[in-house]
């Protein structure tokens, strides 16, 4: 997530630096639209994070989330705080040249039901920027074989995940909500989140982070750790 906060908790979802990351990934293409800027609704934003290094690029950056995040409201342009599970009801006059849904659609019981509510933020010729796990990774696949599916602190299975997708239903899923994909980009494993500590365990981790991506470009339903996407309604495909 950028991340969003479900069930109440005040803990913020930690934002991933690395410009290999998903947020550095979704960082660069809110770049090459910096020129325009335009307005941003950052669907669970947490703590407003990842929802002020948008507005630091000249973007007007709109926050949602469960929690009242006190950061949030001093980080963006505008917060409301609702709960993604279930109507968002923003002023009739919003419309949004960009929302984010980033690493969300996992967390909500209805997804389809969320995507709904965006095409009604949209703007003409808005996009939507979504970021989601992707279950056929090698790790969650590992975990079921061996019988040992469970869930974990973060991550892929993380314990606060609802929904699970590959990236065949999850593109699915856009195609049934009326979304076309612009792009796709799949990001490889953070392990420089997961490593830390001595010299040794972080040069480690940067070798594997190396490895990882480029296993990711050669087979990326195995070693896509989450998928990006940049989506646009199908009436106004580009």
């Amino acid at each position: 997530m950028t991340g969003a906060t479900f069930g109440g908790t005040e803990e913020a979802y930690a934002v991933k630096h690395s410009r290999y990351s998903s947020h550095g990934q979704l960082l660069s293409w809110f770049r090459n639209k910096a020129k325009t800027g335009g307005r941003v609704l950052d669907i669970g934003c947490s703590d407003g994070a990842f929802g002020g290094q948008v507005r630091d690029l000249g973007f007007h950056v709109t926050g949602i989330d469960i929690v009242d995040h006190v950061a949030a409201k001093e980080r963006l342009d505008e917060f409301y705080r609702y709960d993604a599970n279930a109507p968002i009801q923003l002023p009739q006059s919003e419309s949004f040249d960009v929302v984010v849904l980033a690493d969300v659609l996992e967390h909500v019981v209805q997804p389809e039901q969320l995507l709904t509510q965006t095409r009604a933020f949209l703007a003409p010729g808005a996009k939507v920027f979504v970021s989601v796990p992707n279950f056929a990774h090698w790790y969650p696949r590992l975990k079921v074989v061996s019988g040992r599916f469970d869930y974990d602190e973060r991550g892929i299975l993380d314990r606060g995940h609802v929904r699970f997708f590959t990236r065949k239903t999850i593109e699915k899923l856009f195609a049934d909500q009326g979304f076309v994909i612009v792009q796709r980009q799949p990001v490889g494993t953070p392990f420089e989140l997961l490593v830390s500590g001595s010299a040794l365990k972080n040069a480690a981790a940067k070798l594997a982070s190396v490895i990882d991506r480029g296993a990711v470009r050669v087979w990326p339903t195995m070693f896509g750790y989450q998928f990006l996407y940049e989506l646009t309604p199908a009436e106004v495909s580009v």
